[in-house]
């Protein structure tokens, strides 16, 4: 669903989109899908997407993982870059501050890296492709374990592996 659409030739040509949901699982309060000079506006041309007030729910996960291997998904051939700012995702048990970051693709459009960081910089997030899911490389400071708010960690490193039904910590 979307709230409001705005067309734009210039600068570049784009699409504005406020207040979208796919589902009840992902909102987002406002997209710029921004597109190459002399584009009719085709999935193809599609070259940058800059996503603000993001909120992804535990539901979510499993289907946005499958959506880019489906055979089903459109060819984004000239997207290169995503810019994501406050992103909330949501887990059970877990609280994650709002995050705000970027996703690198090749120039085939597959995922190369993805980095992110909270607005007051005490958690930083890596992900990169592995086989089957994704390498984690995390850094945290003054960190509350978000089971047991008294337990604190001045600084935090870890990397794990993650895919569609697992998660393990490497490091």
């Amino acid at each position: 669903k979307i709230g409001s659409l705005r067309a734009s030739l210039l600068p570049m040509p784009n699409l504005s989109i406020s207040n979208a949901s796919i589902g009840d699982t992902v909102k987002i309060k406002s997209a710029v899908l921004t597109f190459s000079l002399f584009s009719s506006f085709s999935h193809k041309d599609l070259t940058k997407i800059e996503l603000e007030t993001v909120s992804v729910s535990p539901e979510a996960y499993g289907k946005l993982a499958q959506w880019k291997r489906s055979d089903a998904a459109p060819q984004l051939a000239k997207l290169k870059h995503v810019q994501l700012k406050e992103v909330k995702l949501e887990l059970e048990n877990i609280t994650i501050p709002l995050l705000s970051g970027d996703i690198e693709l090749s120039p085939e459009g597959k995922f190369v890296k993805a980095q992110f960081a909270s607005s007051d910089g005490k958690v930083k997030l890596i992900a990169t492709p592995e086989a089957g899911g994704f390498l984690l490389d995390i850094a945290t400071k003054d960190w509350q374990l978000p089971m047991i708010p008294s337990v604190i960690f001045s600084s935090f490193d870890a990397k794990a592996v993650t895919t569609s039904n697992s998660f393990s910590i490497k490091e």
